[in-house]
């Protein structure tokens, strides 16, 4: 029986313009009153997800998001972590040579703000994020020893292409790298992904993959989508994606998570 539903937000729950419709905002504030979990799962921090979780009213004391892509499952009332996975500015090191070698920018995300490394070049990522997440300029060379949770490289396509593909083997062992979009790379701690986070919910609340359904559309929704009893891909994913789901529902533009709800909670209509 599914009591726990996990929901990517760019291109999944969200549409182009960024908002969820009225009739997905119903959908699932009914199945959430009916008992089920509505967990957001994102490479956002908690507190750029507020607008969202309000949308929804996802502020019972047991709600959870799923943040920085995994490395954080926080609660929504108090914003503390159940659990939170961590990297090292050491850990970055290699990462940085990297991004200098081709010219390519980074941004460092502890679990507050953002340190956007000022002897590279200067990223796009927050002006896609607004004000929703604090920014600072900061050198590697004065960026303290951590802990972080992930690193962002965000730019042109173009260049996410020519990271991914400079990115030596050895990195594949001390990262979890995902592209999260198709201008966006993200580097967090090895062995981390949504599905991590989503395991550790689960057992925080005495569930099993057996109650989960996952909605995904991107490189980083693939773990999740295999974790659960359904994955549902959206219509708008790459068709390499499609592969991972159990299901297919329409476009984030079209409704895709509600049409499939609907479906399968037949309570609804």
């Amino acid at each position: 029986m599914i009591k726990m539903i996990a929901l990517d937000l760019d291109g999944t729950l969200l549409t182009s313009q960024l908002t969820i419709s009225l009739r997905t905002r119903q959908i699932l504030y009914r199945l959430r009153q009916h008992g089920i979990y509505i967990v957001l799962c994102t490479g956002r921090a908690i507190n750029a997800i507020v607008p969202y979780l309000n949308d929804l009213n996802l502020f019972q004391t047991d709600d959870f998001s799923i943040n920085f892509n995994g490395a954080v499952v926080s609660n929504n009332v108090t914003k503390r972590p159940l659990v939170q996975s961590a990297l090292s500015k050491n850990d970055l090191r290699p990462l940085y040579h990297l991004a200098q070698k081709i010219e390519a920018p980074l941004d460092v995300l502890d679990f507050k703000r953002v340190y956007s490394l000022s002897d590279l070049p200067k990223s796009t990522y927050q002006e896609a994020l607004g004000q929703l997440l604090e920014f600072v300029p900061e050198t590697f060379a004065t960026l303290s020893a951590g802990p972080f949770a992930k690193v962002v490289s965000k730019s042109n396509v173009g260049l996410t292409d020519q990271l991914a593909l400079q990115i030596p083997e050895a990195f594949h062992h001390q990262f979890h790298i995902v592209r999260s979009l198709p201008n966006e790379l993200e580097f967090l701690k090895s062995g981390v992904d949504k599905a991590t986070g989503l395991s550790q919910l689960l057992t925080h609340l005495n569930l099993s993959p057996a109650n989960l359904m996952a909605f995904g559309n991107e490189q980083n929704d693939i773990g999740m989508l295999r974790l659960a009893q359904v994955g549902v891909v959206m219509a708008n994913a790459p068709a390499a994606i499609k592969t991972y789901g159990t299901a297919l529902t329409t476009s984030n533009d079209e409704d895709g998570v509600a049409d499939f709800l609907t479906h399968y909670f037949t309570f609804l209509t």
